[in-house]
Parts: structure tokens; sequence; C-alpha cells
């Protein structure tokens, strides 16, 4: 075989096994890459249901049933990347920002509709947030907290300093107080669209 030819030959053998390795590169990313989907989370049993952007390239979901008579429900909610680097670290330092939801018993449970008793609910709300402030950081709100709608109930919100900047929703409803937190270390983050995307889709049933 003359000195051209092996050449040909050697450039033929090396085009293929590159052209073969970026196939299966290709293929390899394809498959392992999973775009964020809209997930669907509902618990008849605590009236609650929700939807985030689920996936390795959006967020995951941490849930866990109440250990103490005081919680019912947690929900955390935190970027993907950020949750595989905090589990690698095995807790130590800081945790990311996340978005949680508990679920609380409440201690004086009224359902009724009328708008004197949602006045009152209002009003226990704003007692059991001041008396619980290390858990709501009311005592750090930059703003009066204000009487918003979530899917037609009455609840409060608003904003507090912390490790990271915080929006509160607190809602009560069917024997539950519910505590929606947002945190973001600063208001142009994704999470806090992701945040606000969450809120909308809040369904109490």
């Amino acid at each position: 075989m003359s000195n051209t030819k092996r050449v040909l030959l050697i450039l033929t053998v090396i085009a293929v096994a590159v052209g073969t390795f970026l196939i299966i590169r290709s293929w390899f990313f394809s498959q392992s890459k999973v775009v964020g989907v809209t997930e669907s989370i509902s618990h008849p049993e605590l009236y609650l249901s929700f939807t985030y952007p689920s996936g390795e390239e959006a967020y995951s979901l941490i849930e866990r049933p109440g250990t103490s008579e005081s919680l019912t429900h947690a929900f955390i909610i935190m970027k993907t990347d950020e949750y595989i680097a905090l589990q690698a670290n095995q807790n130590e330092g800081d945790a990311p920002p996340a978005i949680s939801i508990f679920v609380f018993p409440e201690a004086e449970p009224e359902d009724v509709p009328s708008t004197t008793e949602r006045a009152g609910r209002i009003t226990r709300l704003q007692n059991w947030a001041t008396d619980n402030k290390n858990l709501t950081s009311i005592h750090l709100a930059k703003n009066t907290p204000e009487v918003v709608e979530l899917d037609g109930v009455k609840s409060l919100y608003y904003q507090a300093d912390g490790n990271f900047a915080q929006e509160v929703y607190l809602v009560s409803y069917h024997n539950n107080i519910y505590m929606f937190v947002g945190q973001s270390q600063k208001p142009t983050d994704q999470i806090t669209t992701v945040f606000k995307d969450l809120i909308a889709s809040v369904s109490f049933d």
C-alpha cells in the first residue's frame, strides 16, 4: 500500500471515529438533559393544589409530613442543581434560596363564609403571625401586611428581610393555616418569577 493510500485510510478511520463520537455525545446529552416541565401537586386532604417547574434543568420538590402537632405538612422547592450541591455538602454551609409551603392546624377553627367572620379570620392570622414571629418574620416586614386574595380566599401578604428577601402569604382555610414563602437574593432572580407563578396556580379545594 502506498504512503498516500495509507494516509487516506488513516484519515478516513479518524473521520469515522470522530463522527461516531459526536453522534454518541449528541445522543447522550439529548437523553440526559431534562427540560423543566410543569408538575401539578394535589393534596385533597390538605385542600391544596399548586404547580411548579420540575426537572433537572428546573426545580426539585422536597415534601415532608409534619413532625409535630403544630405542623401538618411542608413543601420545599429549590433549584435542582442547588439542591444536589446542598446534598453533596452534607448540609454544611448556608442553604440556597427556596420556595416553602407550610401547613399548620388552625388553633381556633371556624369555616364560615360571611364577611364579618373573614375579617375575624384576618385578625387571627395577624395574631398568629405575631405569636410565631421567628417563623413568619412578620417583625422584619418591610411593609404593612395587606389583605389580598388567593383563589378567592382572603389572605395576608407582606415582604420581609432576613438572610434572603422574602415574600410571605398567610392564608386561613378549612381549619388550616397556610404559609407560602418565596426567598430570593434579588428581585430579578428567576425564583421570584417561579414563586409568583406558583402563587397564581394555588387552589384551595
